[in-house]
């Protein structure tokens, strides 16, 4: 296990050259700063829980019916998840209010934020907990405005529900945009600090550019693994409820509603091009 965080710790510091997120995987665990309930992810800072996870089931505290998992991560083994009321354990009676996580990072003109997020929750309406990512200014004087990333709370996605699986963002910097942020996630309670939600955060990833088509797992590239994407939906209806394919949406890059060879003749025009600094 050492071992293999080393491994990626290498790996990390030959990316940083072309993504200034540290970590935005969240694939290396930080065994230094674990507790006895969860491990935080390594080169971010936090407050409250904050853990790393290949899958994750909600265990209610009060016999609430949920239906959702995170059964796997966005891409990688680990995701980061975020929650409202769990720092000592999933279904524990803790009275934290919010929970969050944060880094610094560096944005150019024409840079590519890209990332994934899962939101669910144990709550109803109107209690409305949610969940955020946002950029926020390291120094006012600057000039620069706070850029909110994701804002999702309970009305959004209905009573004990989530979102449809991972979703996924992106964020392009112009002139006016450039400079230094703290990217902050964070899932919070709205007033009662009861039932739980949880905010899940993958796949952070800094690009000189994003294809029109093709990088459907958002590395900043179009190679094989978004080739494996689109096979494993391949010929499939993404207007038909009982298809269940997840990826189908993202595959489907002519928005046809069937996986076809035109979506992979887009796939074709950014074949094994790279969008990061090298």
């Amino acid at each position: 296990m050492i071992l293999r965080w080393t491994i990626w710790g290498l790996l990390l510091v030959q990316a940083v050259g072309f993504c200034q997120i540290q970590n935005g995987r969240f694939e290396i665990p930080d065994p230094n700063r674990a507790t006895e309930w969860f491990t935080p992810p390594k080169y971010w800072d936090f407050e409250n829980y904050a853990n790393t996870l290949s899958e994750f089931t909600p265990q209610p505290a009060h016999n609430q019916t949920i239906e959702w998992t995170i059964p796997s991560p966005f891409e990688g083994e680990y995701f980061l998840l975020l929650s409202t009321e769990d720092v000592e354990g999933p279904g524990s009676d803790g009275q934290i209010k919010h929970s969050a996580a944060w880094q610094v990072l560096h944005a150019r003109t024409g840079d590519v934020l890209v990332g994934a997020y899962f939101f669910g929750t144990c709550d109803y309406t109107p209690f409305g907990d949610i969940g955020t990512i946002v950029l926020e200014p390291n120094d006012p004087i600057d000039g620069l405005r706070p850029i909110t990333l994701v804002d999702i709370e309970v009305s959004d996605i209905g009573n004990f529900g989530s979102t449809d699986g991972w979703q996924t963002f992106q964020h392009t910097f112009d002139s006016s945009q450039t400079g230094d942020y703290t990217i902050r996630c964070k899932v919070e309670d709205y007033t009662d600090k009861i039932y739980r939600s949880y905010l899940a955060v993958d796949n952070l990833r800094i690009c000189s550019a994003i294809p029109a088509y093709g990088d459907l797992n958002m590395d900043c590239g179009v190679d094989l693994l978004d080739f494996s994407v689109l096979g494993s939906v391949w010929l499939a209806d993404c207007n038909d409820i009982s298809d269940p394919n997840a990826p189908c949406h993202l595959a489907d890059m002519d928005k046809s509603g069937i996986v076809d060879p035109n979506d992979l003749v887009l796939m074709s025009e950014h074949w094994l091009e790279k969008f990061w600094y090298e």
